[in-house]
This record gives C-alpha cells, sequence and structure tokens, in this order.
C-alpha cells in the first residue's frame, strides 16, 4: 500500500515522495535515488537525517522507527521552529505499559501514572508536555527523565504518553530541525536555504550546486560569514567586511553604546552578532526585536533571546528587559 514519506532541507521546501514499496521493505537507498531523480543530487552527495541519527545506506527505513508521513532532512554535501496540536481528549497509552501508584516527578499527582522505562513515574500529560517542552522550545535533541537523564525515543513517548501520530511527527521533524542547528559542521546556503556539509572542512569557500544551476553560473559563499564569496575562489579567506572572526571580535568588544528607542537609560552595544549563527548585525534604531538576514531567526538585540514557538520571552517592543553584555565570542548555530 503506497505511503507518503517528507524531505525536507533544499530550498527551504519539503519535498512529498509517494513511496511504492511497503515500510518494511524501503531502504535508504531507496529514498536516495528518489530524491536524485528529483533533485538531480547524486546520492554521496546526500546526508538524510532522522530525528538525531543519520540514516545509514543499506539499511531499512523501519529500523529508525521512520512512518508514513515522517519527514528526514535532506544535508547536501558541497564540494570545495511547529505549531502543536490540540491534545485528544484522553490519551490511549498502551496496554501494556506499567502502571505506577507513585507521584508523578512532575504534577506530583497520584492519577493514572505509568512507570517509564527507567523506573520513574510520569502521567501521559506530563510526560507530552514535557518532550514538547524539551525539543520543541528548548530545542533540544532528546527527551530525557527529569531524575536520571535516561534517553526517551519517540516510541516510548508514544506507549507511554498516548502520544497521537501528528504530535510524535511534529517531534521528530524538530528533534531532527535540532540536531542539524546544533551541528557546526551543518549549515545552509545563504541564497536558498538549502540545508547542506563541506565535503572537505577545511575549504571556506564553497559552491552551491542548487544556486549554480538556478543562476547559470557559478554560485560560491563562505562557510564563515554565510555571505556570496567576494574575490577569487582560490583565496583562503573572502573579501566580505567583517568576515575575518579576529576583525568581528574586535568590533564586538570595540563599538560604540548606544541608547535604545522606547526605554528609558537603556544602553546596549551598537553592534551585535546574531546569536544564533553569528552574522554581524548593526541596530539601526526603533525596535529592538529583529530578523537575521542569513539564518533568518528573530532575536531581541537587547537581551539577545530568541523568538519561541511565536512568542518573545523579554515581552512586546516597548517592554523593558535585561541588556545582555557584549558579546566575547561569535555564536556558531546554536
Amino acid at each position: 500500500m503506497p505511503w507518503n514519506l517528507q524531505v525536507k532541507g533544499l530550498e527551504g521546501k519539503t519535498m512529498n515522495f509517494v513511496m511504492d514499496k511497503e515500510q518494511t521493505d524501503c531502504t535508504v537507498d531507496d529514498v536516495k535515488r528518489l530524491i536524485e531523480a528529483r533533485t538531480g543530487i547524486p546520492p554521496n552527495e546526500q546526508r538524510l537525517l532522522f530525528e538525531a541519527k543519520q540514516l545509514v545506506d543499506g539499511k531499512k527505513l523501519c529500523e529508525y522507527s521512520i512512518r508514513d508521513n515522517s519527514t528526514i532532512f535532506l544535508v547536501m554535501r558541497l564540494p570545495g521552529g511547529a505549531k502543536r496540536p490540540s491534545p485528544p481528549v484522553q490519551r490511549k497509552v498502551n496496554p501494556s505499559v506499567p502502571r505506577s501508584k507513585r507521584e508523578c516527578m512532575i504534577m506530583f499527582t497520584n492519577d493514572d501514572n505509568v512507570k517509564m522505562p527507567c523506573g520513574h513515574t510520569i502521567s501521559p500529560d506530563a510526560l507530552i508536555d514535557h518532550s514538547w517542552n524539551e525539543i520543541c522550545v528548548n530545542r533540544k535533541t532528546q527527551v530525557q527523565c527529569c531524575l536520571c537523564s535516561k534517553n526517551w525515543d519517540p516510541d516510548i513517548i508514544r506507549r507511554y504518553g498516548g502520544a497521537t501520530d501528528k504530535e510524535i511527527a511534529i517531534l521528530q521533524e524538530c528533534m531532527s530541525a535540532n540536531y542539524c542547528q546544533k551541528d557546526p559542521k551543518i549549515s545552509e546556503c545563504p541564497s536558498c536555504y538549502t540545508i547542506c556539509e563541506r565535503q572537505n572542512e577545511s575549504n571556506q569557500c564553497v559552491m552551491c550546486r542548487i544556486c549554480t544551476k538556478k543562476k547559470g553560473k557559478s554560485y560560491h559563499f563562505c562557510w564563515e560569514c554565510k555571505r556570496e564569496w567576494i574575490g577569487s575562489v582560490t583565496n583562503s579567506v573572502c573579501g566580505n567586511a567583517n568576515c575575518n572572526p579576529r576583525e568581528l571580535l574586535e568590533k564586538l568588544k570595540n563599538c560604540p553604546m548606544k541608547k535604545m528607542d522606547y526605554f528609558e537609560g537603556v544602553y546596549v552595544p551598537s553592534f551585535r552578532a546574531c546569536p544564533c549563527c553569528g552574522c554581524p548585525i548593526e541596530h539601526a534604531g526603533e525596535c529592538k526585536h529583529m530578523q537575521c538576514r542569513i539564518c533568518s531567526k528573530e532575536f531581541c538585540f537587547v537581551c539577545l533571546r530568541i523568538r519561541v514557538g511565536g512568542s518573545w520571552p523579554c515581552g512586546i517592543y516597548r517592554d523593558p528587559c535585561h541588556p545582555a553584555p557584549r558579546q566575547t565570542t561569535i555564536p556558531r548555530r546554536n
């Protein structure tokens, strides 16, 4: 029976593949061949991720608990944030799951609690809420027990928490996205936003296959500053201003302070590095909230906290917040 597989990471879009093989028979190689047929990207330039795992050639998809409508991430090997669904009225926990009369480790209630594989007790609703906060809010790649740090994979969350297929699909997609963001070897093309990695980590200048094909000429960008490469592609550093890490750190250290609009007596450095990707940003005026032009993440220029789930931890544009100190290091995709 045909089933659907989502592949994300190419030009910031999601591709849907209708799989004709049975789920138990589909392999990683099958997926790579389908991607090649649609995009022209050869299998040896593809890296596929699901949750926090890299999919290994020759393995079957079912070995990674990949099901109908699962989302995997495509990372291109270059040469030289979800809206939470409404929970069900009553969660259907797997009947084989052991129950416990002890208090829930989070809610401290004794109603309908389950005994997790690590031996600790939690309620199904608390398990789902904890999983959601860890993955979709705190941007972690694994859900862990609050008491012993034992990892709970999505199958455990499904069985013990009664999570719906939609909830699990969103958690798995967020886990993959978080892994891509935290891996310093993975980045995005600044032009088409395709997720990628370098074939040779010593190359500062890399060529995006997608942009090169679309533009009809070679498109190279700098792996350090995430801007189009300036100068000869054989140079060891690009010609963009503030690309040199030492120069950027010097500017972060010595830039003048400026008074923020809407706030009384609040002064911050006039020059910051994006807290997610390190892109240099200068504040021109007015609102404290801004969006990085490279990684598209939204953050507060005053406190440097990132917008999560559509809300600002520091409040709206005119709400006061505590200024973050001068940055002494350049953030790298945290």
